[in-house]
């Protein structure tokens, strides 16, 4: 199953990245998007995008994407941040590629019973021995999902670049397409 995002956005951007995920991944990615436009201030696009992230189920990761890093959509996000659950990541930067990276992470959910591993055995008999396994499953979860996120927004990076840079044998790339105006997309 697809992450959960929130795409923030200047002007329409967001709702034309989610018609792209829809073309290439179909509708089944539960998105959002908060669509700034310039009469909008902060304040309302950090009610806007907390109204968002609060759609989505409490447990589940939710990943928010802001456009610019120094916009008023990433200024909003910081807003945000700093209220929102341990289950929510902010990334900056928005673009196709890392929002299809971003939504095919095998992101973790802090529930109990979507984790394996020693380090989670432990059987807490005290309430106070419950709350600190609790706080480090969170502390590992975070952990894990925002490894995954940097690995991601590291792959969408390389590929960003000139075209010829990227795939500097054009010539392979003639050979492969015959007619290019009835070759497939």
């Amino acid at each position: 199953m697809a992450n959960k995002l929130v795409l923030v956005t200047h002007g329409d951007f967001a709702d034309g990245i989610i018609s792209s995920i829809e073309l290439v991944l179909g509708a089944a990615v539960p998105i959002a998007s908060v669509c700034v436009q310039a009469h909008e201030t902060v304040l309302a696009v950090v009610e806007r995008t907390e109204a968002a992230i609060a759609e989505f189920g409490p447990d589940e990761p939710i990943v928010v994407l802001t456009d610019i890093i120094g916009g008023s959509t990433t200024q909003s996000a910081l807003r945000v941040r700093a209220r929102a659950a341990g289950n929510v990541y902010f990334v900056v930067g928005l673009n196709l590629g890392l929002v299809l990276e971003i939504a095919l992470l095998p992101l973790i959910a802090r529930t109990r019973a979507s984790l394996t591993g020693s380090e989670f055995s432990s059987d807490p008999v005290s309430e106070r021995d419950t709350k600190t396994a609790s706080s480090r499953m969170t502390t590992v979860v975070r952990e894990k999902n925002e490894a995954m996120l940097r690995r991601a927004v590291a792959a969408a990076k390389e590929g960003i670049g000139l075209l010829r840079d990227l795939m500097p044998d054009d010539q392979d790339l003639n050979r492969r397409q015959t007619d290019p105006d009835t070759a497939e997309l």
